[in-house]
């Protein structure tokens, strides 16, 4: 018969591993992180009240096979088109900017929705795009496993760098880019057979033109976090299946706040990263290329669009299994100090976006369902967009990621309009 009184005790020793985890900045943390993830199950942590997944292994597993992305998901209330609710009073006025997989095109959008300008781009069909708007009106568009370009106001091609890039970019210091990127590798330290997937920033002048390309996977299996990368050099797959996705990053965000004090951790010139396939937002130093902080697994699954916020805390997209929520919390007790999770609930399962907006509201991009909506401190809904593109099966477009700017952070509208 099983020792009740056994089997009591080592759940206690478990939940209060799970609870002692705070912060991943010292080796003591870093180690109580190890003796959480090592279940397998669903908790309630009380500082948050939120029911938090961990993954099991058969998923964490799972994820490492090429991710397919849909172009489209059906939408019963399919005959929504363009702004469906708008708030004038308290929505944050500006200038919306979304890209269209399908089309080739982006757009910037009015509070109402209608385009104010738009960019074209000749491009071969990928489920997925990116698109970084420039002050000046130039657009950064990044095509999934195929090439970055560069394109005017204009929408005539000022240069194209053919790599595997991927997902997202960061502007940084001199206006370089920080490109997400990815090669092919053979590490029998991470599978005997299999190539894997090593995640990389390639770093590029204005002009396109290579500087540095460093390997986010090295940062990570030279860390003390090492442990967070799935050990699969046993497991068996298809021979068709591409490299082992081990990190899946999905964004990179250069952290430029000056002038407000913030955590150590955080200076200026660092950039924080998404990794989703090992459900973890990390801190690294570019000139030392060294992890500094890191925070997530048991805590978020397979977020998205990470970013630090003026007051020190750091907004994000937790896609979650069946809802998705954006939560803020504060990095050094890794507490919640907002979040969204309506009862009525959304959820985007492999894409979504949060921009804090200055007056406080925070546009949410709902992707793989082609909303974006824009939320009160209090979680009313203000401004809402339904992707206008629908096909006649009632499939409504995704929407990578929304953001919307303020008139005078792009000078090259009123410079067009004098013209």
């Amino acid at each position: 018969m099983v020792d009740r009184k056994a089997l009591l005790l080592l759940a206690l020793a478990f939940l209060g591993g799970i609870l002692a985890h705070r912060t991943l900045s010292s080796e003591g943390k870093v180690a109580r992180l190890k003796s959480a993830v090592s279940g397998r199950a669903t908790h309630r942590l009380p500082d948050e009240g939120k029911k938090i997944h961990i993954e099991s292994e058969t998923e964490r597993l799972g994820a490492l096979r090429s991710l397919g992305y849909v172009t489209a998901s059906f939408d019963p209330d399919s005959s929504k088109r363009g702004v469906v609710e708008h708030d004038a009073e308290r929505a944050f006025k500006g200038y919306t900017l979304y890209d269209s997989v399908l089309r080739g095109r982006a757009y910037l959008l009015d509070m109402d929705g209608r385009p104010v300008h738009r960019w074209r781009y000749d491009i071969e069909p990928v489920s997925h795009v990116h698109v970084e708007l420039l002050g000046n009106g130039d657009l950064l568009v990044q095509v999934y496993e195929q090439e970055l370009l560069r394109i005017n106001q204009r929408s005539e091609v000022l240069w194209r760098f053919p790599a595997r890039v991927h997902h997202d970019l960061a502007i940084g210091p001199g206006n370089d880019i920080f490109l997400l990127t990815r090669r092919e590798i053979d590490d029998p330290r991470f599978h005997s057979v299999r190539p894997s997937l090593e995640d990389t920033v390639t770093r590029l002048s204005a002009d396109g033109e290579v500087k540095e390309v460093i390997s986010l996977l090295a940062m990570v299996r030279n860390s003390p976090y090492s442990f967070l990368l799935p050990s699969v050099n046993q497991l068996s797959f298809a021979p068709t299946e591409g490299g082992l996705d081990l990190l899946h990053t999905n964004h990179i965000h250069y952290l430029d706040h000056t002038g407000i004090v913030l955590p150590q951790v955080f200076s200026e010139g660092r950039f924080m990263v998404s990794m989703r396939n090992i459900s973890t937002i990390a801190v690294f130093d570019w000139s030392e290329q060294r992890l500094v902080w890191a925070w997530g697994p048991t805590n978020i699954s397979f977020q998205h669009h990470s970013t630090l916020l003026d007051n020190g805390n750091v907004l994000l997209f937790d896609n979650g299994r069946t809802k998705s929520r954006v939560i803020e919390i504060e990095p050094e007790q890794h507490q919640i100090r907002w979040d969204y999770a309506p009862e009525s609930g959304f959820f985007s399962k492999t894409r979504g976006g949060a921009q804090r907006l200055p007056n406080g509201n925070t546009l949410i991009t709902e992707s793989d369902k082609g909303y974006a909506f824009e939320v009160t401190e209090q979680g009313e809904v203000v401004w809402k967009f339904a992707n206008p593109e629908v096909n006649s099966r009632g499939e409504r477009g995704i929407i990578w990621r929304m953001k919307r700017f303020a008139p005078e952070e792009l000078p090259f509208l009123s410079q067009a309009n004098s013209d």
